[in-house]
């Protein structure tokens, strides 16, 4: 790098002479390549005269030994005066006026022919140079800046120097300029930076330097302070890479931009704040992504819109979360997209209020209240989701359906300031749904224990057992009875325990219930009730509810079910169970007369609810042969089940036409009528068809 700057400080020496006497003499660029272009050109043609043109001119980089500026300069007017395109002309232009501006090499410079090329170039076209990570620059104002640059403005002369290198004006004067703003850790980094690029095209004819000499460079000035280093920096490490010194952490990258906001005063520096801030938000997540958006937001530049694209993701982004924020359900849709932390909005929680659940509200009142909510949402979103939440506070205790809900919001408006200040009228709410559900101050702590039950989901019997045990230590105790106590007084307290016992009693089988629910499933599979009949039959704590839920799941649930059908002197008893998950059912048929059973009927039934809503029940055929009852496909009973309809369609077949016996006793249509008529389901469809089998088609089953 010593070499570097030695060779720079040479060619710029002889840049920076007053007199010109030292301007680099022409040298002789090797034409040879060019001579179908020089014939072209000669006979008029402006694209050939442009490339001739630009061989004698060289690249601000080429050796002086091969720019020739005074045949550059000839071959450029020829090409002007030859009708050039809008396009041609202003590449004519601009190159006449880093010709003239810049000087040597046959000619020279001529600061007032310079200024009246760029001025007509910039008419032509404005040539902007637009970046996502490096100032934007414009042709316009290179003059501006390169002649108050003159004056000490460093930061003129930091504009004048770029201008100078990246729009390959001249090199010496790139870092002329750059020399004069030498304070600034901007223009060191450059300083070095044009230099490793001058010596990579010496060497290679490019100036793209090898990435890790690049990210050398880049974290060098970047702990130097230079802010353009920094956010090319952060620009380069996004680019896939094996190496982890090519790589940036989230908190690598965060560290670069820490207070730029204050740090930064370029003239520049709005302008790479906001750049810089783009390029942070593509490393993070959570809050600290959220953070840096609105740090973005309050940057204001006056850059056009058009140079503005870069920062329309993160801009748009933030304007999505904003639109979300102000809703409670949308801030629960954000946290869990961007990994929100020090807060939690969780949607299953939060629907619970529209339940009855208070407490579900007022916990999202206390997450919204937090600090790190509202600098992340801002004051203004979290006030409209407290608001919403205000609104909703007469939903909550509308959908209290169960006591336990219209209670707990009783006790929480008593001592919550805020549900008390939403209005006046919820107290009047609360004593009219108290009177709904039946409450008072005599019965509402057993209401609020079954309301507790209701909502306790219960995994094993264990659990049950301890449940209970708690439950029954809250509840009111049997009142003692003193010893002189007058006999209307000794009656009193009586019957208050007796009510006492009984609501206690009435607790208990209930909560047994429910964890039985729990535990065993409100329509347990056929396999689930056989798994669980030892628990429910045999278990003496569960008792009574054991066999009472053992008789529900196996006489009206929708996988087993059983009832009976009297016609003449006998009475039918049928079981049904489902096979498996599917629309195939077992059938058994007991006949009891003169107390004794016989299996009458063993046979399949299946189901199909069609497209329209129309259950379509098949009872099959089956006969006993020898020891075993042959089920036939072939041979069935079908039964329409409509809901609008009070009656059954049956249609037989195969030998069940046969079967038709309406000897049954009834009216004559009461077979065809439904079991239950308000009820479309699959099992109502079912005890229709056997009930139909059974009085109608009496001849299918066995004789007793």
């Amino acid at each position: 790098m010593k070499t570097l700057w030695i060779i720079a400080t040479c060619w710029l020496a002889v840049f920076t002479s007053t007199s010109y006497a030292q301007l680099p003499k022409k040298g002789k660029p090797n034409m040879d390549t060019y001579k179908a272009e020089m014939s072209r050109a000669k006979k008029g043609d402006v694209a050939a005269m442009l490339t001739v043109a630009a061989a004698y001119r060289g690249d601000m980089l080429t050796d002086d030994a091969f720019k020739d500026y005074k045949s550059a300069v000839k071959w450029y007017q020829k090409a002007l005066l030859s009708n050039p395109t809008a396009e041609q002309q202003f590449e004519i232009k601009f190159n006449l006026f880093q010709l003239y501006f810049t000087g040597g090499y046959g000619i020279q410079p001529d600061m007032s022919m310079a200024k009246l090329y760029h001025a007509e170039a910039v008419a032509l076209n404005p040539f902007p140079i637009i970046s996502d990570y490096m100032p934007n620059l414009y042709l316009k104002d290179f003059f501006q800046a390169y002649e108050q640059a003159q004056t000490g403005d460093t930061n003129a002369a930091l504009r004048a120097g770029m201008m100078s290198y990246r729009y390959k004006i001249h090199y010496p004067t790139a870092l002329q300029m750059l020399n004069r703003a030498a304070a600034e850790p901007d223009a060191a980094y450059l300083a070095n930076r044009y230099e490793a690029e001058l010596l990579k095209f010496r060497q290679t004819g490019n100036t793209t330097l090898d990435r890790a000499l690049l990210f050398d460079i880049l974290r060098r000035y970047a702990q130097q302070g230079s802010m353009l280093a920094k956010t090319e920096l952060a620009y380069e490490a996004l680019k896939p890479s094996q190496y982890s010194g090519q790589r940036l952490k989230p908190e690598e990258a965060a560290a670069l931009f820490d207070g730029i906001e204050q740090q930064w005063q370029t003239d520049y520096a709005k302008e790479m704040q906001l750049k810089a801030l783009c390029l942070l938000v593509k490393y993070q997540t959570g809050n600290d992504k959220i953070m840096t958006l609105r740090r973005l937001s309050a940057i204001k530049t006056n850059l056009p819109s058009e140079e503005l694209r870069f920062a329309e993701p993160a801009w748009n982004e933030l304007k999505r979360f904003e639109q979300k924020a102000a809703t409670v359900e949308g801030l629960a849709e954000l946290q869990q997209t961007y990994g929100l932390s020090g807060f939690k909005i969780d949607i299953g929680e939060w629907q619970a209020h529209f339940k009855g659940e208070i407490k579900s509200l007022l916990a999202f009142k206390a997450e919204l209240e937090k600090p790190v909510v509202r600098r992340l949402i801002g004051d203004a979103n979290a006030n409209a989701c407290l608001e919403q939440l205000q609104k909703k506070t007469a939903d909550v205790l509308r959908e209290a359906s169960n006591p336990r809900r219209a209670i707990a919001f009783y006790e929480e408006l008593q001592r919550n300031n805020w549900l008390q200040s939403i209005t006046p009228s919820l107290q009047d709410a609360v004593q009219a749904k108290f009177a709904a559900l039946g409450i008072d101050s005599a019965n509402m702590v057993f209401f609020y224990a079954q309301g507790t039950i209701e909502d306790t989901k219960f995994n094993n019997i264990n659990e049950g057992r301890i449940f209970i045990g708690n439950l029954l230590n809250t509840l009111p105790k049997p009142l003692a009875i003193p010893r002189n106590a007058p006999k209307a007084e000794r009656l009193r307290i009586e019957e208050a325990n007796r009510k006492i016992a009984a609501e206690q009693t009435r607790l208990t089988n209930f909560a047994k219930s429910k964890i039985i629910r729990d535990i065993v499933g409100e329509s347990p599979s056929v396999e689930q009730i056989e798994r669980a009949k030892p628990m429910l039959l045999y278990d003496p704590w569960l008792q009574p509810e054991g066999e009472k839920m053992f008789f529900h799941y196996t006489s009206d649930s929708p996988n087993w079910f059983s009832g009976d059908v009297k016609r003449g002197n006998v009475l039918y008893y049928y079981k049904v169970t489902r096979i498996g998950t599917g629309n195939r059912f077992r059938l058994e048929i007991q006949a009891v007369a003169n107390d004794k059973s016989n299996l009458v009927f063993n046979s399949i039934v299946r189901t199909n609810l069609s497209s329209d809503g129309i259950f379509e029940v098949d009872v099959l055929g089956s006969r006993m042969t020898g020891y075993a009852w042959n089920i036939s496909e072939n041979d069935y009973l079908t039964c329409i089940f409509r809901q609008n309809q009070q009656t059954l369609d049956l249609q037989p077949f195969g030998y069940i036409t046969r079967c038709l016996d309406r000897n049954h006793g009834y009216h004559y249509d009461f077979p065809r009528q439904k079991v239950n008529p308000n009820d479309f389901s699959e099992r109502n469809a079912i005890r229709s068809a056997v009930r139909a089998l059974i009085l109608e088609y009496h001849s299918a089953l066995k004789p007793i």
